[in-house]
């Protein structure tokens, strides 16, 4: 029963990309290097940086790459993002407990006091969301992973926690474990969207505490 879980929760049913695998990748490398341009540019030029991501989610849908459905959120994809989210805070808090803020926050936090509330909120919590999800666990597990969505989970949270500054290993570890857990999610409930909310509740809620607490 649950080795038929597991082969279940890896089963790819191609509804990302069904078309040529190396045209789908060509496509998805041009999307990914379009929404990383959005991702940097959005820390200068909110506006530009927002109208940038855009494209790249238009052209998902060009080149019938389906990683966003805009549908309805069930009842029990609202639980997975609740508990994804709860899961994420209580592990981070567990991580603070015992050692340091990851350098990357300490970044962070240097540049929200240069910056007004609302940029803040795009630039730190709803882009990084957007774009980190539909390059790790889209891209990478459902594209470049296709019909291998197991070896797309370990190397979409291995390059996730590694792209992360951090001074020493153990720094790494909050990213790592959130990848892992946006990935198990992810192919649980295959939206990209339950994913993407809870990344951004996440982003959301450090930031509050950073420049609230």
């Amino acid at each position: 029963l649950n080795m038929q879980k597991f082969k279940d929760l890896f089963y790819d049913d191609l509804s990302v990309a069904r078309g040529n695998y190396f045209l789908t990748l060509l496509s998805a490398f041009l999307i990914t290097i379009i929404l990383l341009i959005g991702f940097v540019v959005s820390d200068t030029h909110i506006l530009y940086g927002v109208f940038i991501v855009l494209i790249g989610i238009v052209l998902l849908r060009l080149f019938k790459i389906n990683l966003l459905s805009f549908k309805k959120l069930t009842m029990s994809q609202v639980i997975y993002i609740i508990g994804g989210a709860l899961l994420i805070y209580g592990l981070d808090y567990l991580y603070l407990h015992f050692h340091d803020v990851p350098t990357n926050e300490q970044e962070l936090d240097r540049e929200l006091q240069h910056m007004p509330l609302y940029m803040s909120i795009v630039t730190i919590a709803i882009i990084p969301a957007i774009v980190e999800e539909i390059v790790f666990r889209g891209m990478i597990i459902r594209v470049v992973f296709r019909k291998h969505l197991f070896i797309g989970l370990v190397v979409s949270s291995l390059v996730f926690a590694s792209l992360h500054e951090s001074d020493t290993w153990i720094g790494y570890l909050p990213y790592l474990y959130s990848g892992v857990i946006f990935g198990l999610i992810y192919l649980k409930t295959k939206r990209l969207e339950v994913v993407i909310l809870i990344h951004f509740i996440n982003n959301l809620s450090s930031l509050l505490i950073l420049i609230w607490g």
